[in-house]
């Protein structure tokens, strides 16, 4: 437990020096509010996932940028010790 707890610390330091900085999102879920997604960091089942906040972005954009499978720009506004708050920014060109 004690191990568990160091390391949670640890996450929760490495994650806040993510605040302000711009990540690329692969969308894996999209609820009305929140869309769930992974960055390079975060492998599936093993690591933690980018919850990316909707906030003021309008309803119509939000759906158009927002859908499984295709990647998004989000900021980090937010940590937890797992996970990683973000809102939308601009859509990465298509490669």
């Amino acid at each position: 437990e004690a191990l568990l707890q160091a390391q949670e610390k640890l996450s929760l330091a490495n994650n806040q020096a993510l605040i302000g900085q711009r990540l690329r999102v692969l969308v894996e879920q999209v609820e009305a509010d929140e869309a769930v997604g992974r960055s390079y960091r975060d492998a599936p089942e093993v690591d933690g996932v980018v919850k990316v906040l909707r906030g003021s972005v309008d309803r119509g954009e939000w759906e158009r940028m927002l859908q499984p499978g295709r990647f998004v720009e989000a900021e980090v506004i937010a940590v937890e010790p797992h996970d990683l708050m973000a809102r939308v920014g601009i859509q990465p060109p298509e490669r």
